[in-house]
């Protein structure tokens, strides 16, 4: 089974869930009352029983309309569920729809969906955003991998060390540009390991950079 079906079994999975989540909204109006904190404890419990691994998750949830346009204009009016659906870092979205008694009960998951790279892959991407920015490889990367697993420390004697837990290495965060100095540095190791995160529900990686 290739990745891309396993992500898809996982989505039929739970949309196969949702749907015996919303019988239970209509059941209990109750249930569209339940706090934030508990909405997003639950939602993150059904994706980590899947076997598929995102970056972030929301979810938007709406009930008692007549017609699936009045859902979603309680959607677009609602200043957090409107940034959930115009949210351009979500690329994956799960819907689910139910009518009971003339009234739609709907909710929609969205995602980012993160592949799980090997640490290889992740170095080699971040050391070419940082060649980019005129950071060219240093000789090897063993300090910034020792580095990286070290639970404080440091490996070698590298003029700067900067590490991050994130999720998305297609850029590299504003608070690592920020310390990226030509003038003081003029090489950089990169090394990723495990994330340190405990949410292992989502792909996190951890990254440390070297300069020199």
């Amino acid at each position: 089974m290739t990745d891309v079906q396993r992500r898809l079994n996982s989505f039929e999975e739970r949309l196969r869930q949702v749907q015996t989540d919303i019988t239970g909204l209509q059941r209990s109006h109750q249930n569209l009352q339940r706090s934030v904190d508990g909405m997003r404890s639950e939602m993150n419990q059904r994706f980590d029983a899947l076997d598929a691994r995102f970056g972030t998750i929301s979810e938007n949830i709406a009930g008692h309309g007549p017609t699936p346009e009045s859902l979603h204009q309680i959607w677009m009016t609602t200043p957090t569920h409107r940034a959930n659906l115009l949210d351009p870092h979500l690329n994956v979205v799960g819907i689910a729809v139910v009518e009971n008694q003339g009234l739609l009960f709907a909710v929609e998951d969205f995602a980012r969906d993160v592949p799980a790279l090997t640490p290889d892959a992740v170095e080699q991407q971040v050391a070419k955003l940082l060649q980019a920015r005129g950071f060219p490889p240093a000789p090897s990367n063993a300090d910034a991998r020792k580095t990286c697993a070290m639970s404080q420390g440091q490996s070698g004697v590298p003029k700067l060390v900067i590490q991050w837990d994130g999720y998305d290495i297609s850029r590299l965060p504003e608070a690592v540009l920020q310390q990226l100095d030509k003038s003081k540095y003029t090489s950089a190791a990169v090394g990723a390991c495990p994330s340190k995160q405990t949410n292992q529900q989502f792909t996190t990686y951890h990254i440390a950079v070297l300069l020199y």
